[in-house]
């Protein structure tokens, strides 16, 4: 049975915690979550790394919503096509 696919926002800059680290938190206990980063501190050596951690975008505030659903519906799609 599949499980369902969670959609996550997340501050690039947590209290505590930094958004990386929590998105590693979650690929290291396995799990299924589609991760968008949110800053208002653009940073492109952030964006390189979460994009290649595993993030499905990371967007500078402020942002047209039409941009985060794009973002989410462009994640969901390449979740689909890599579960096989």
């Amino acid at each position: 049975m599949q499980q369902p696919l969670r959609v996550r926002g997340c501050k690039r800059i947590l209290p505590g915690i930094s958004g990386l680290e929590l998105l590693e938190r979650l690929i290291a206990e396995g799990r299924d979550a589609l991760i968008v980063f949110i800053t208002a501190y653009p940073n492109i050596r952030a964006q390189n790394q979460a994009l290649l951690v595993g993030a499905i975008a990371f967007l500078d505030e402020p942002f047209e919503e039409q941009v985060f659903l794009d973002a989410v519906q462009k994640g969901l799609f390449q979740s689909q096509t890599t579960d096989g």
